[in-house]
């Protein structure tokens, strides 16, 4: 009887590890299904989407590597909408990438709408396909923010801004970390100034370029990080700069911060005998004044992309 009872628990012993034994081999067999939804594959993967504004985002597709690069031939990626009615799909944006040359791959979506959510997903094909398949990222969504709540607060991030002007605006004052640095003053034509505009491809903006920021975009009073200066907004872009009102330099002591903003335009054409150039010149309630000034003033300096 003992013997009976240990034959039938070794019986039953087998049966327990064969049973897991399957469920091991169904985990993973599920896990090597390159059908399933994942957050990253082992081939690509897709970034949160960033600089979300009511009518544009981007989105960064990344390979994994350069042998995913030589042996996936195409790679796409889709933006869609979906009805809450009807449960209907429809696309902003479906692009393939064949033969792509770069591992990172960004994609500007623009023409969005406010307050609405969007879904994206990215895909791996070869050129003759695989045993399981294609490769595929999780799907991922955002949502667009109304243009009264963009408005309202924040400012664009990134190296250069597209404001709709026909220039693109660096984020921060020459010489800035942030936008409301604001510690960084400059003599006209400084050749500090030139070396560190040629390194980073950048230039002085014009006066007309910033006529058309002054007329083209909405410029409030703004505190940022408890720096006070402008924000200017583009309703076009949905994009917006921080200038701080950082006064100027004058006889060894700034004077006008947090009240008044100073910028150097660009003077290039400037005489050899000039002792004043042009400038712009801000402060609460007034953004379009240009005026001269004295050469070795010390003045701020918001470049534009060369």
């Amino acid at each position: 009887m003992n013997k009976r009872f240990f034959t039938a628990g070794r019986l039953m012993g087998a049966m327990l590890c064969l049973m897991l034994a399957l469920t091991a081999f169904s985990s993973c067999s599920d896990d090597d299904d390159k059908d399933a939804p994942r957050l990253t594959s082992a081939v690509i993967s897709l970034d949160p989407a960033a600089g979300i504004t009511h009518n544009s985002a981007v989105i960064t597709l990344r390979l994994a590597s350069g042998e995913a690069l030589g042996k996936y031939d195409k790679y796409n990626v889709r933006v869609w909408t979906v009805d809450e009615e009807t449960n209907e799909e429809t696309n902003v944006y479906n692009e393939t990438f064949v033969a792509p040359q770069e591992l990172v791959q960004k994609i500007e979506l623009t023409g969005l709408l406010p307050q609405t959510t969007y879904k994206y997903q990215a895909t791996a094909y070869t050129a003759i396909g695989t045993q399981t398949g294609e490769y595929r990222t999780a799907i991922a969504s955002f949502t667009t923010p109304s243009l009264e709540a963009e408005e309202e607060d924040g400012i664009s991030e990134g190296e250069f801004i597209d404001l709709g002007t026909g220039v693109e605006w660096a984020s921060c004052n020459l010489g800035a970390a942030s936008p409301e640095q604001n510690q960084y003053y400059y003599a006209c034509n400084d050749e500090v100034v030139k070396a560190e505009l040629a390194a980073a491809a950048r230039r002085l903006p014009t006066e007309a370029e910033l006529q058309a920021l002054i007329e083209k975009c909405k410029w409030t009073w703004y505190e940022h990080n408890g720096v006070w200066g402008y924000r200017v907004a583009s309703a076009a872009t949905g994009k917006s700069i921080f200038l701080p009102a950082a006064g100027i330099y004058l006889e060894g002591a700034v004077t006008g911060a947090s009240k008044q903003g100073y910028y150097w335009i660009d003077n290039s054409e400037l005489g050899e005998d000039a002792t004043t150039a042009r400038a712009f010149n801000f402060s609460q309630g007034w953004n379009n004044m240009f005026y001269d000034y004295p050469i070795l003033s010390g003045l701020a300096v918001r470049p534009v992309k060369k």
